[in-house]
């Protein structure tokens, strides 16, 4: 199978082959850990080669840490091929809406499709921590402060001269 399309979105639906895909994208964001996150879908359409046909195969679309172990999320299905070609264009779409995940940490996650135990699809996904760290607050006072006490004391040097 050839895949043309994977992606996460805000709202997919499918109906008679045709996808709907509403608010693609590839981060979230929170300022608290762990995190949830809200429903979102998970869209695929692929191409049957001809050396797919009569044989019905296994899925698994991951979800899970760039280059560590663990999962946050597993789908498993089966896609059951015509025995033979019917017509010239045969695509298979898939929709699934996932109704929330868990994040324990921000960081880069991997979204994987695999037909079998091979990889065909796969796509980075951010989550991203939008608290302030300590340091940058810190580092922020001290320049405001600073802006703040040569203002005062330029503006009290004009009152004393006039």
């Amino acid at each position: 199978m050839k895949i043309s399309i994977f992606t996460i979105a805000d709202y997919i639906t499918e109906q008679s082959g045709k996808l709907t895909i509403v608010g693609v994208f590839d981060s979230w964001q929170s300022s608290k850990f762990p995190f949830r996150t809200s429903p979102f879908g998970i869209a695929i359409k692929g191409y049957i080669e001809d050396s797919d046909y009569g044989k019905d195969k296994t899925f698994t679309i991951e979800l899970k840490p760039q280059g560590k172990k663990g999962r946050i999320l597993k789908v498993d299905g089966e896609i059951k091929y015509a025995p033979k070609k019917t017509k010239n264009i045969n695509a298979i779409v898939f929709s699934f809406k996932i109704p929330s995940i868990e994040f324990n940490k921000p960081g880069v996650y991997v979204l994987e499709y695999k037909i079998g135990k091979k990889v065909h699809k796969s796509l980075l996904v951010e989550v991203i921590n939008t608290a302030a760290s300590p340091d940058s607050t810190k580092k922020t006072t001290k320049k405001t402060k600073k802006k703040t006490k040569k203002k005062t004391t330029k503006k009290t040097k004009k009152k004393t001269k006039k």
